[in-house]
């Protein structure tokens, strides 16, 4: 029987994607139909221009370009904090390390080719917002791949492999296409979409919609 689809647009910097990660995982159990889905991580880059400067944290990054306190910064991401807590995320903004996530686009199409790309994107979303790991190195991504039996080599190859990265480029057109301007963005059968880590009930409905 042929499974049905579920493609996912999201960036590895989208707290918002990390949680409804976790949401659509949680509906899938809860309606007994996570074997009845296949999942696509599609790539989409909130900031392309971003790049790692060592020392600054979220936290601190967020502070300079709103001109809050560091106080001021935390309370703004507590929400999110607590949204995270209920699906077991622990969400570090003091700790986590902005930067560009491109690399890690392409270590994920690289991982779908072995049916690993939910595997590496929970990864990914644990470095950057829990652990603190900058996911623009390739030492960095090198040992997570290796999680996955993905080589050294494989990874180094991966990163300057001109079919992976037109693969996520393509992606992101696709998005523009589709007028996706947001994240994460659930796509399901090709029929119809949710956007956004919208509450547990409306991801429970998409997956019975598409099961009808």
């Amino acid at each position: 029987m042929n499974k049905h689809t579920i493609e996912i647009w999201s960036d590895i910097a989208c707290p918002f994607c990390y949680i409804g990660k976790k949401k659509l995982e949680k509906a899938l159990v809860d309606t007994g139909a996570h074997d009845k889905f296949e999942i696509t991580w599609k790539s989409f880059q909130l900031d392309p221009e971003i790049e790692y400067q060592e020392g600054v944290t979220m936290i601190k990054s967020l502070s300079s370009r709103k001109g809050w306190s560091e106080e001021q910064t935390e309370s703004a991401f507590a929400q999110v904090k607590n949204m995270g807590k209920k699906y077991g995320l622990e969400f570090r903004f003091d700790k986590g390390l902005p930067a560009n996530t491109i690399y890690g686009h392409i270590l994920i199409h690289l991982a779908q080719q072995r049916n690993a790309g939910n595997e590496i994107k929970e990864k990914l979303f644990r470095a950057y917002f829990t652990d603190g790991i900058n996911i623009s190195s390739k030492s960095e991504l090198v040992t997570l791949a290796a999680s996955i039996g993905v080589t050294e080599q494989e990874v180094t190859d991966a990163l300057t492999n001109e079919q992976l990265l037109s693969e996520v480029k393509q992606d992101i057109l696709e998005a523009q296409q589709l007028g996706i301007r947001g994240v994460p963005f659930f796509v399901f059968d090709r029929k119809f979409a949710v956007s956004g880590a919208q509450p547990d009930e409306v991801f429970v409905s998409a997956i019975a919609k598409a099961m009808e």
